[in-house]
């Protein structure tokens, strides 16, 4: 997903690799809802806008508990 200078989320982000799981979608759903209800990103440093306006997550729901 992208972002504003000002820290805000550009647009909607997309999910790169959707899946016909009802539990992928609704886990994906969840992340996309999660990025833009934490907007703004406002403790980006805006001199360093270059490296961090467009990001790249890695969600894996599988990672989130230690067994």
């Amino acid at each position: 997903f992208g972002l504003n200078l000002d820290g805000s989320v550009t647009g909607v982000p997309v999910v790169q690799n959707p899946s016909a799981d009802p539990l992928f979608d609704a886990t994906a759903r969840s992340a996309v809802a999660a990025v833009m209800e934490c907007q703004t990103y406002s403790f980006l440093p805006p001199d360093k806008y270059d490296l961090w306006k467009d990001l790249i997550i890695n969600f894996n729901p599988n990672m989130m508990f230690d067994s």
